[in-house]
């Protein structure tokens, strides 16, 4: 993901990913086209960062292997959009202060 706005816009989710066969499990993302980035590994797990709309074909090739992954950030404007709906009265408040 070079272009930083275009990954916020399409949004973002932090995943850790713990077990064995972590290799396999990346490996057999890139050959379904599921998108990685900002790759790095731990002790024992590794963090990556998939785009909010290859979360659904991710969760389908996990199921495949003997790995744990859990989803700990999510980033970008849908998910801000999401924040604002939930709490609409602080988003009417800072509209209203705008105008």
């Amino acid at each position: 993901m070079k272009n930083k706005w275009f990954a916020y816009f399409i949004g973002r989710v932090e995943v850790e990913i713990k077990g064995n066969g972590i290799e396999r499990l990346i490996n057999e993302c890139t050959k379904q086209g599921i998108t990685m980035f900002q790759v790095s590994r731990r002790q024992d797990s590794v963090r990556l960062f998939i785009r909010l709309s290859d979360v659904h074909a991710f969760r389908k090739v996990r199921r495949h292997h003997d790995v744990t992954c859990s989803f700990h950030q999510k980033k970008g404007f849908p998910f801000l959009l999401l924040w604002s709906r939930k709490n609409i009265g602080f988003t009417l408040g800072i509209g209203l202060y705008a105008f």
